[in-house]
């Protein structure tokens, strides 16, 4: 491992990384710039922590991953709405909605009802199990799981996610409708991002404390469709023999079992967030 040399890489091509840091069989053992001061925004690493939260009420058998959405949302959220729209839905698991596996959305829900956006949203084709990624499939994995546990999804999160993890949150999102938006938009520090990659690594357990059970995080992690990379799990990407929380513009934490090895940093990096990867790949994996 060369830590120094992808740090010296940072500083000489000037990317606008806030911080990185490196854990070898669960101690850190390298860090960098900004980890634990300021939260930013994580993007699509919330859908990780929307794949937790669907992993806790999946073991506690309040969310079936065979089932479809509408076993949830209650008939008055969405009986106004264009019954072919409705009829098509049922036809998708929460499987596949977890593993980005319905073409043809647009990637984000948008205007003044997420719900009315949302509803109103053909499904294409609805035996055209394919990878395709857009914040649409979690935005209605998430409103499923609000209904599912008899609560609101945020406050279900806040107790049985973040405080175990010591994670402060200062900002999360909800929907025009008032909804917990899974998708993105919450903000945390590149450590607090770390305790997301520890708690998988752990196979569902954080200082000693079982929050998810090691079934889900084998299934959240391991290739559940096929994609141009090397596959995708539950909002977790494949890397090789291992995964990875990745959110866009520079949020990652890739998580390595068999080299007992996760390794997180955080940046805004519109345009080079691919060459930092890279570097990180050369200097701490390959060096």
């Amino acid at each position: 491992m060369n830590f120094d040399g992808f740090i010296d890489e940072i500083k000489k091509k000037d990317w606008n990384i806030y911080g990185v840091e490196v854990y070898e069989d669960l101690k850190l053992t390298h860090e960098w710039g900004d980890t634990k001061d300021t939260p930013h925004e994580i993007f699509s690493c919330t859908k990780t922590v929307l794949s937790i939260a669907v992993g806790i009420a999946y073991d506690r058998g309040l969310f079936d991953l065979d089932k479809n959405i509408f076993d949830y949302i209650p008939e008055e959220i969405y009986k106004k709405y264009d019954s072919k729209i409705i009829e098509d839905l049922r036809k998708l698991s929460i499987r596949r909605l977890l593993t980005m596996s319905v073409p043809g959305y647009p990637f984000r829900p948008e205007g003044k009802s997420y719900l009315d956006f949302c509803f109103s949203l053909p499904v294409q084709d609805p035996d055209n199990n394919s990878f395709y990624y857009c914040n649409i499939c979690p935005y209605y994995v998430g409103l499923a799981l609000n209904f599912a546990v008899g609560e609101d999804l945020w406050e279900f999160i806040d107790r049985e996610i973040i405080k175990p993890l010591d994670i402060d949150v200062d900002y999360y999102y909800r929907d025009p409708d008032g909804y917990f938006f899974g998708a993105s938009m919450m903000r945390m520090t590149l450590h607090e991002i770390s305790k997301l990659g520890i708690l998988l690594y752990n196979k569902g357990v954080y200082n000693g404390k079982r929050i998810l059970s090691e079934e889900y995080v084998d299934m959240a992690t391991s290739v559940q469709i096929e994609n141009d990379r090397y596959g995708y799990g539950f909002y977790i990407w494949k890397y090789k023999d291992g995964f990875y929380i990745s959110g866009k513009w520079g949020q990652h934490c890739l998580v390595l079992r068999d080299e007992k090895l996760i390794v997180t940093f955080t940046g805004y990096l519109p345009d080079e967030a691919e060459d930092v990867e890279n570097s990180m790949i050369k200097h701490i994996l390959e060096e």
